[in-house]
């Protein structure tokens, strides 16, 4: 019981809403209770034909019955009590009610805060963790799991209210007769152990629910994103069995479940009745009981059925989601594990000398030596390119700087002063980044300018758009900077999206833009207009350019060129300086048919 309530309480579920729904809970159960108890003087009162001394001698309850009255000012009559049963019955449906309308809320409120506390501790979480994630897996979590999950956690406390509503009954019918309520309980507990068996069963099939599920949305997650080369790959016939596969597993499993849910409670009833019919020819036969106590104990047991039903129902319910409630709890706690420092003290405001990187060296979770002992420098307000072969480090060397990952040796620092002295927000909020292909969200033009700062005026987003070269192409359209952008920018060329996006990244106002290979996937001419767009940049702003180079006719007018090799730093200089040295930037520039005198690049 104690490792339920960490669980709730690390889920969301306080003790205040527990204790709440519980009290709601215990009102609905003893007002039902009230109601039903008053079926014996009622039924006595029939007995007694409404003779008020034989009443009174048959026990104490009816000298507190008979005062109430009184002291009412009510008369003694059979309308009277049952008018009391009956409103004790319309109190335990608004006590009902309440707790009903609760609950429904306090499930809704918890999957929001768990949907949110799941997103917001993912992306905060240290890019090692993104780089294990599944984002399928994920997803289903979110989507499905985590509803499932939330239904355990709540269904747990239904659990718990609907288990006071039984023991109330039983203590109920105990004080009418012990021999009776000792052989009910003696056949519901048999019958609680006979379904014992089919409850395990529905948590074994929900794990695997789960797991199905989970490898179906990872299935779809990368099929959705590859349609184009599955088309081409002749891979229709060959993916859509695999998925009917993986549907046929979820299938089977929920339906697994349903058949498991419907054999408890096909099989409650009838054991249940049987019990009942056996209960009141013991009472008649054998205890004599009056028709009265024969009457109430059947009502009771009557009502005690359904109770029971719901209890075993519930803990099935419970019993085949808790495996999602699991998955969930495991999967914050990874991310817990994982999540990122808040940095340094220090605020980061000026870039005036270098950034500089020395003997820096990092090594991924797979044993992937990515930089061994790195040391460079950059200055400050220059444009220095960084390029060189595939795993040469590049993509590492532009995630140590804004601290997506953290040197496992050496240090990088900023006019001296160490990156981990400056705060994490700070130091992010200095550093602009451009990616290989832009993130293009759904919204206007102006909306994705202002991603990251959605307070700059109409000014700024138009002075953003005319560094980046995309002013010029976004008046031209008819709505101009309210024009609607689709899925990942579809309407707009490959140039538009990448100077569309380097907008974005000016408006930041950073010390330093980071370039990840912008040009890597654009033509000639949008190639042309990117490279106006640096020198604009440069020329007007001081901001520090880091480009990452695939295209070297990109980087050719550098400030720098960095070439890095097995993690290391190969080769600096200026573009001329390195096509004289003869060693890998002169003869990629050969194999891209580029050389100092030709400005249009030809990738091979």
């Amino acid at each position: 019981m104690w490792q339920f309530v960490k669980r709730a309480q690390a889920l969301g579920l306080s003790v205040r809403v527990a204790a709440a729904l519980l009290v709601l809970n215990a009102g609905t159960t003893l007002l039902e209770g009230f109601g039903v108890a008053m079926f014996l003087p009622i039924l006595q009162f029939i007995e007694a034909g409404g003779d008020q001394a034989k009443l009174l001698a048959t026990g104490r309850y009816w000298r507190v019955i008979v005062d109430t009255l009184h002291a009412l000012n009510l008369p003694f009559d059979l309308a009277i009590l049952l008018c009391v049963s009956f409103a004790a019955f319309l109190g335990r449906q608004a006590f009902k009610y309440f707790y009903l309308c609760y609950i429904a809320g306090q499930r809704q409120h918890g999957a929001h805060l768990l949907r949110t506390r799941i997103f917001n501790s993912y992306i905060r979480a240290k890019a090692a963790h993104h780089d294990q994630a599944l984002l399928g897996e994920l997803i289903n979590e979110v989507n499905v799991e985590l509803p499932r999950g939330i239904n355990a956690l709540y269904g747990t406390v239904n659990l718990v209210g609907t288990l006071m509503l039984v023991l109330f009954y039983l203590a109920s019918l105990m004080s009418l007769s012990v021999w009776m309520t000792l052989i009910s309980g003696t056949v519901l507990s048999g019958t609680a152990l006979v379904l014992r068996r089919l409850i395990k069963s529905s948590q074994l099939t929900s794990e695997s629910i789960t797991q199905a599920n989970q490898r179906t949305s990872a299935f779809l997650i990368d099929r959705l994103r590859s349609v184009r080369l599955i088309r081409l790959s002749r891979t229709e016939a060959a993916e859509l069995q695999y998925l009917t596969m993986l549907s046929a597993q979820q299938r089977d499993n929920e339906l697994r479940l349903r058949q498991l849910a419907a054999s408890i409670e096909v099989a409650t009833e009838p054991t249940a009745l049987f019990a009942a019919l056996v209960m009141l020819y013991v009472g008649y036969t054998f205890l004599g009981l009056s028709i009265s106590m024969l009457g109430l104990f059947l009502l009771i047991l009557l009502r005690l059925l359904p109770a029971t039903r719901a209890a075993l129902t519930n803990y099935q319910t419970v019993a085949g989601q808790w495996a999602s409630l699991k998955i969930i709890e495991r999967r914050l706690a990874a991310m817990r594990e994982a999540r990122e420092s808040k940095g340094g003290a220090l605020t980061l405001t000026t870039l005036d000398r270098a950034i500089r990187f020395d003997n820096v060296s990092f090594t991924y979770a797979d044993g992937t030596a990515a930089l061994s002992g790195m040391s460079f420098e950059i200055p400050a307000r220059s444009m220095t390119a960084v390029v060189g072969p595939s795993g040469s480090g590049k993509s590492t060397l532009i995630d140590l700087l804004p601290r997506l990952r953290d040197p496992e040796a050496g240090t990088i620092t900023l006019d001296g002063v160490p990156i981990s002295d400056f705060s994490i927000e700070s130091l992010r909020a200095n550093i602009a980044f451009l990616p290989q292909k832009p993130n293009i969200f759904v919204g206007t033009i102006a909306d994705h300018i202002r991603y990251g700062r959605p307070d700059a005026s109409d000014e700024e987003v138009r002075s953003a758009a005319r560094l980046a070269g995309a002013a010029e192409f976004i008046e031209r359209l008819p709505d101009g900077y309210q024009t609607r952008l689709t899925e990942e920018g579809s309407n707009l060329s490959g140039g538009e999206r990448q100077r569309l996006d380097l907008a974005r990244a000016m408006l930041q106002r950073a010390l330093i833009l980071i370039l990840d290979e912008p040009t890597s996937q654009l033509d000639a001419a949008s190639e042309e207009r990117f490279r106006e767009a640096l020198n604009r940049i440069r020329t007007e702003t001081d901001t520090t350019l880091i480009v990452v180079g695939h295209r070297l006719s990109t980087v050719k007018d550098a400030d720098r060129i960095l070439v890095l090799h097995r993690g290391r730093v190969a080769e600096s200089g200026k573009h001329a300086e390195l096509l004289a040295t003869g060693g890998w930037y002169a003869s990629a520039c050969r194999k891209q048919q580029f050389s100092d005198t030709v400005d249009e690049p030809i990738v091979a």
